[in-house]
Order: structure tokens, then sequence, then C-alpha cells
């Protein structure tokens, strides 16, 4: 047996870092990954709602405790994606069209919508229908109603559908191949 100085990694404890190490300790600890993702995902997105800069042409409003709010309402659900995924998916989609209507600049809260799509795909229960992924589109669609700021309405819809059927469908690969690993 070969005694190794204190601090020397051995192979195995070299493989545990890795990338691969770190999606077993994720899967390993969901609720600790769900809870470190998600809290991450809301600095960053309180964070943009200042920093991100934005033409000076396009009426956005200044960030306040309602911007905070919605922000909040937006990202924060995430700590309970697996257990309500599609309840996740409402209330995160609303509070971003909220977030949308009252004019706040689009920083990076949206992600959290796209998170809880492919929760929904992954962590659905069989016999769930597939109503939140329709408000959700929905939402997505009333973004047509809103007035134009910077881009094009048309163009961000046509974005947010794109995303949504590629990430949907990456999510629900995933849960067909948990389904299938199951089985065997």
């Amino acid at each position: 047996m070969q005694h190794l100085p204190a601090g020397t990694a051995t192979a195995a404890e070299a493989a545990e870092r890795s990338p691969r190490g770190v999606l077993g300790l994720a899967r390993e600890h969901p609720v600790a990954t769900d809870r470190v993702l998600t809290a991450v995902l809301t600095g960053v997105s309180l964070a943009g709602l200042w920093l991100v800069s934005w033409s000076k042409t396009a009426p956005y409003r200044a960030p306040d405790a309602g911007g905070v709010l919605l922000t909040l309402a937006i990202v924060v659900p995430l700590l309970w994606r697996r257990q309500h995924p599609g309840l996740v998916l409402v209330i995160s989609g609303t509070a971003l069209l909220a977030y949308n209507a009252a004019g706040y600049p689009s920083g990076l809260a949206w992600l959290a919508c796209y998170w809880a799509v492919y929760s929904l795909a992954v962590h659905r229960h069989r016999g769930d229908t597939y109503w939140p992924l329709a408000v959700w589109v929905a939402e997505i669609l009333a973004l047509l109603a809103l007035p134009a700021r910077g881009a094009s309405n048309v163009q961000t819809v046509l974005i947010f559908l794109g995303v949504t059927a590629v990430v949907w469908l990456r999510g629900d690969a995933v849960r067909t191949g948990a389904l299938e690993a199951e089985r065997e």
C-alpha cells in the first residue's frame, strides 16, 4: 500500500472533482443543487436589473422595489420545480409577463422560465396535462400586445417560442432516457 503525502489527490479524488464528478454530486443532492442554482440565478437576475446597459432610445422603467419583487417572483419558485413543475412554470411565466408589461429592462430573469419549461418536461408526472405549457405559450404570445421597447415584439416572440421548443424537446429526451433506464 502506497502512502501519499497529505494534500496529494489520488486519481479517484481527481475524477470526483472533474465535471462528471460535479454532475454526479448534483444528482446525489438535488435539493441543494436547486437551492444553489436558484440563488445564483436570483443574484444574477437582480444584478442584471441594474447593470445591463440599455439603449437610450428605449423607454425602460428604472429599477425599483417592484422590479425586485417581480424578479424574485420569476426566479424563486424554481426551488419547487421538481415537486410542482407545472405550477412553477405558470407562476414564473406570469411574473415575467407582468415584469415585461411594467416596462422593466429584460435582464436574465427570463432564464428561469426556460429552466421551468425544462423542469416540466423532465419532472411531469404520468397523466399530467400540458396546460402549464399552454399557459406559457399564451404568455409569450401576450408579449405581442405590449409596447415595443427596442427589439421587435414579433422577433422576441419567435425567439421565445423557438427556445421553448428546443428546451422542451431536450427535457423530454432526458425524461424518456430516465424512464428507459428505470425500466432496464
